[in-house]
């Protein structure tokens, strides 16, 4: 619009009793947070705590230096909140595994929670990566620990059908379910170290495993089997 013929409308505008209202100019699209941390964990996966930086996550993430700062305020900050975004999306994907396996028997459900992990590892490496790979030069987090004993609480339900009710020792029962995990944690770790390894067999190999140790493991820990 010409500078006269605003000048009209404004004039008009003014007589006829309004205001004057500018149009705002739009304002950057907020970038999301979820897209920030997942871009910024693929780097810390990638290059590790130490070589990673901040310019590098902002030019993955395609945003300015500023824009980042304005969400963390430094490295390690953004480094807790990947790990806090990562664990929190892997125990989601976990438990929806656990429970679709619920309805199968108990070798089905323990394939089901073992296959969990790998298809997490395969449908998000570097989160994976991020979660099970302790990087030295990084600063400690309780999120590993959070994820590896939600996942113990959720099996140890499991693992005795209608709860323990006194027949179990609750520390040996604890410490069987700690296993099972570990076991089929570290394989899936292993898996994903080696891609030659083929991770069905695997998958089947770390069922069977779990399969029989927990059956020995169960009555090594009754109670009720006990000499008095």
């Amino acid at each position: 619009m010409h500078v006269t013929e605003f000048a009209i409308v404004r004039r008009k505008t003014l007589e006829e009793g309004g205001t004057s209202v500018s149009t705002p100019r739009p304002g950057p699209v907020p970038i999301p947070v979820d897209r920030l941390l997942t871009t910024a964990s693929a780097v810390f996966a990638k290059s590790g705590y130490a070589a990673a930086t901040m310019q590098g996550v902002a030019k993955a993430a395609r945003v300015t230096k500023p824009t980042l700062y304005s969400r963390f305020s430094d490295k390690a900050e953004l480094y807790h909140a990947c790990l806090k975004w990562e664990v929190d999306y892997a125990l989601e994907y976990m438990f929806a595994a656990y429970s679709r396996a619920e309805t199968l028997d108990t070798i089905g459900e323990i394939a089901g929670d073992v296959q969990a992990f790998f298809d997490y590892a395969r449908d998000r490496p570097n989160g994976f990566q991020l979660i099970v790979e302790i990087d030295p030069s990084s600063p400690p987090d309780q999120n590993r620990q959070r994820f590896i004993d939600s996942v113990i609480d959720r099996i140890l339900t499991r693992i005795v059908p209608g709860g323990n009710n006194g027949r179990f020792d609750d520390q040996a029962l604890r410490r069987v379910t700690a296993m099972a995990v570990d076991v089929a944690f570290q394989t899936a770790r292993d898996a994903h170290r080696h891609p030659q390894t083929d991770p069905q067999l695997a998958a089947d190999m770390a069922t069977s495993f779990i399969a029989g140790g927990i059956r020995y493991a169960l009555r090594r820990a009754r109670l009720d089997d006990r000499p008095d």
